[in-house]
């Protein structure tokens, strides 16, 4: 069973674009904790807005926000990828252009198109987040602030 499930996910995995293709698919530990890909990388900006673009949808609604005054914003690919290069080059900016993979950016925000930039932004960076939406107690971001030792603070407004 286990093989038939790992020639399964590794055919599925040829749908989304690697960064680095895994070749181990599935190993399961002590304690029924299981890995998957786990020597594969991937980036979620290159598959969520790239691939998109590169498949002629830029033109396309990526995503839909309501903003403060309640009107549907709606915004294409190519536009959340103008957003996250911008915002990707402020981070270099701030971070420096060094072991960016060993950052670490914690966002504070609400839900919308801001927290999904940062996101987007972090990712295409390969800068590990942790997001702390806006509507949790003070006491959650201070512990999650205390835990995750970030090197920077976003606030999205």
């Amino acid at each position: 069973m286990q093989d038939q499930l790992k020639k399964f996910w590794k055919k599925k995995s040829n749908i989304i674009f690697w960064n680095k293709k895994p070749n181990k698919i599935f190993s399961s530990q002590k304690n029924y904790f299981f890995k998957w890909f786990e020597d594969g990388k991937l980036n979620v900006f290159s598959n969520c807005v790239i691939e998109n673009i590169n498949n002629g949808l830029a033109d396309k609604v990526a995503i839909v926000t309501v903003n403060k005054d309640k009107k549907i914003e709606k915004f294409t690919y190519k536009e959340l990828e103008n957003f996250v290069n911008n915002f990707s080059h402020l981070l270099i900016k701030k971070l420096g252009n060094k072991n960016l993979s060993k950052k670490k950016i914690l966002i504070h925000t609400s839900a919308g198109l801001n927290s999904a930039v940062s996101m987007l932004a972090c990712a295409n960076l390969g800068i590990e987040f942790s997001v702390v939406f806006e509507e949790l107690e003070f006491q959650a971001l201070k512990s999650r602030i205390k835990l995750f030792k970030q090197n920077l603070i976003i606030k999205n407004l």
